[in-house]
């Protein structure tokens, strides 16, 4: 089952080649990481993207570890970007894992940090630069001060419950039960002797985005607005019918 995040995606889509950094920031586990090399990769693939030419580093990983190092980053990258004319797509997830590290030239200076490193291949005009982040620095406006005029932010909520209707499809109440209950399930898999009670209908309230209850509330507001209307117009056809 692939839940897609098409807000998203059409927003991380319409910011491809703008000579920013495209920064995809959230919550732990709302998606970022799935977003960006389950979705827009299979984009990208569907494109005429080839594989290779997708650089992609996991920096919770430890088989990416020497790479949270930002000079050891930026050096791999150039080293395969700098010199080509094809372009490329750099992915780097879980961003503030990366180091802080000292200076080589002057290491009693300011320390180099991944924003030095991504600063340094944005130069790079055959190169287009994703990462994603979800602590409290890479949350807050630090990134987009440290970025000023250079990044785009794509800020991902949890899953709403009608991204996951849109996958699971089926009755409506038992998905809405199930999707508001997940949390519940999983601890009651991992821990079978103190397992936690369900959540009724009763007392579960709609776990959606901001995004998605304004939208519900402009709905709602053109259907009373247009129902008032037709009701107005009814009435007054309906007198103007009497006295003719």
């Amino acid at each position: 089952m692939e839940i897609k995040r098409d807000r998203y995606l059409k927003k991380i889509i319409s910011f491809m080649w703008d000579g920013q950094v495209k920064v995809i920031t959230g919550i732990r586990r709302c998606g970022k990481s799935f977003l960006l090399r389950n979705l827009f990769k299979s984009y990208l693939l569907g494109e005429g993207v080839t594989e290779d030419h997708i650089l992609s580093f996991e920096l919770d990983l430890t088989r990416d570890i020497r790479y949270r190092n930002p000079l050891e980053l930026a050096a791999h990258v150039r080293e395969i970007v700098e010199h080509s004319t094809d372009q490329y797509y750099l992915f780097v997830d879980e961003i503030q894992m990366s180091d802080e590290v000292p200076n080589p030239y002057n290491p009693d200076g300011k320390k180099v940090t991944f924003y030095d490193a991504l600063n340094d291949l944005k130069s790079l005009s055959n190169l287009d630069i994703y990462v994603t982040g979800s602590n409290s620095k890479m949350l807050s406006s630090d990134i987009l001060t440290e970025f000023r005029g250079r990044s785009d932010e794509i800020r991902v909520h949890p899953l709403s419950f009608a991204e996951y209707y849109s996958a699971v499809g089926g009755d409506k109440q038992d998905a809405f039960d199930e999707f508001a209950n997940q949390s519940i399930l999983i601890h009651n898999l991992k821990d079978k002797e103190h397992p936690k009670e369900l959540l009724t209908e009763d007392v579960v309230e709609l776990p959606t985005t901001p995004l998605d209850l304004a939208g519900y509330k402009t709905a709602i507001t053109e259907a009373l607005y247009k129902g008032i209307k037709r009701n107005v117009e009814s009435e007054k056809d309906s007198k103007n019918a009497q006295v003719g």
